[in-house]
């Protein structure tokens, strides 16, 4: 319990009072000592006052330590159940609960109680807690039971503490104030709590079904493929003519290698990319980290310029410009012989994000490998997705440039452009 320290004012006054009972006695033995004393008693007794106000407070740090908590485990019973027993010291009762009732029906459900819990639920079987105090009789034992009962003014639940005494003592003003308020601290806690775990929820679905599309949309096409070419095969093999020579069989067997390599490729890069997103990561830790991974892999030197502040872009835009720019990597890696790599993310005139990729390769003309272009695809059907633009250059100076752009989670305007991909 926090203690507050006490009115300088008041000390000064206890002292002064104190010398001039003292000089009293000396000057007049009778009325200036009785005086003295009288006013002395009297400073003493508002110190004591003051004193027991303070008791009537939460301590700071235990607030602080339990909201800490609840921030990292929202809806976490033991953080109610300390704030309770802090409440329960302050006004001396032997054991609390804390409960609400929704609007909707009449149940009432035990969010955090010290003592016997059975008990409680026994106590407070059929049961009808009306706003405000109450008090109510345990007819175990003949203890009262402080009730107060607030309801919250958005969503109309109320939210109880109840406090079992040994005594039969009247509930005082400040402690009839102290409860409320307590009551209705905790219900707003409980309430925030309980929107964090929902939004935990929706972005744990909205997660979900962002990797099950990213699969789908991955996958599916070069599974449909795969499945085609090895029907293929299955006929050249059941051919009884000769218009399936072995060389007709290997070529196809090579289509089949090939795309297996780029489903693996592109399947071990989801994993990757959610992965990063999924550790808690924010997009500019997730792409210091890309930079990193490929620099490792290759010669290239790559650099990062991210002029982005940070809140521009939704969760889902966030993955589409991650997934971009590993693919643009890896294509720098695999295909542009490049000496250096550039990475820009910007916000450009209009309000619309801009992702830039540089090298110093050989250019487009010079690489006609398929695996390139299928990863150009994947890019631009990401672009669609991001409701944006994607244009491929080939500048003076050799290499390549690859540029998105689509509109940011704060601009509704070109929103419904329609994608081209521009070489």
């Amino acid at each position: 319990m926090a203690v507050k320290r006490p009115d300088p004012l008041i000390i000064f006054l206890v002292i002064l009072i104190g010398l001039t009972g003292v000089t009293g006695l000396i000057i007049d033995p009778i009325y200036s000592a009785v005086t003295g004393l009288v006013l002395a008693i009297t400073a003493l007794a508002l110190l004591l006052y003051q004193q027991m106000r303070s008791d009537l407070s939460l301590s700071q740090d235990t607030l602080k330590l339990q909201l800490l908590r609840l921030l990292e485990e929202p809806g976490s019973e033991d953080c109610f159940t300390s704030l309770i027993e802090e409440i329960q010291k302050c006004i001396n009762s032997e054991q609390s609960v804390f409960l609400k009732c929704e609007p909707s029906h009449d149940n009432l459900e035990i969010l955090a109680n010290t003592g016997s819990r059975n008990s409680w639920v026994d106590f407070l079987s059929n049961r009808l807690l009306e706003p405000g105090f109450q008090v109510l009789s345990d007819h175990r034992d003949g203890n009262p039971v402080w009730a107060i009962t607030a309801t919250h003014p958005n969503t109309g639940t109320n939210f109880s503490i109840l406090a079992k005494r040994e005594n039969n003592r009247k509930a005082k003003k400040r402690e009839l104030s102290f409860l409320t308020a307590s009551t209705e601290m905790l219900g707003e806690i409980y309430i925030a709590t309980n929107r964090a775990l929902l939004g935990q929820r929706h972005a744990l679905h909205a997660e979900r079904a962002t990797i099950s599309r990213e699969l789908h949309d991955s996958l599916a096409q070069s599974l449909s493929y795969l499945k085609i070419q090895i029907a293929r095969i299955q006929l050249m093999l059941n051919a009884t003519d000769t218009r399936f020579g072995r060389d007709d069989l290997n070529e196809v067997v090579a289509e089949v290698r090939e795309n297996l390599n780029i489903a693996y490729r592109h399947l071990r890069e989801l994993i990757t990319t959610f992965r990063l997103t999924m550790d808690g990561r924010d997009l500019a830790h997730a792409l210091d980290e890309s930079i990193e991974e490929f620099a490792h892999r290759s010669s290239i030197a790559f650099e990062l310029d991210n002029r982005l502040m940070g809140n521009e872009l939704s969760v889902e835009q966030e993955i589409q410009v991650l997934h971009i720019c590993r693919e643009t990597l890896s294509n720098m890696v695999r295909h542009s012989h490049a000496q250096k790599g550039r990475i820009i993310l910007e916000t450009v005139i209009g309000g619309e994000i801009q992702l830039s990729a540089i090298d110093d390769g050989v250019g487009l003309n010079n690489n006609k490998k398929r695996s390139r272009f299928h990863g150009m695809l994947i890019m631009q059907e990401r672009a669609h997705r991001l409701k944006g633009d994607m244009w491929i250059h080939e500048p003076l100076g050799g290499g390549t440039r690859i540029d998105v752009r689509f509109p940011g989670m704060g601009d509704k305007q070109a929103a419904q452009a329609q994608p081209e991909l521009v070489v």
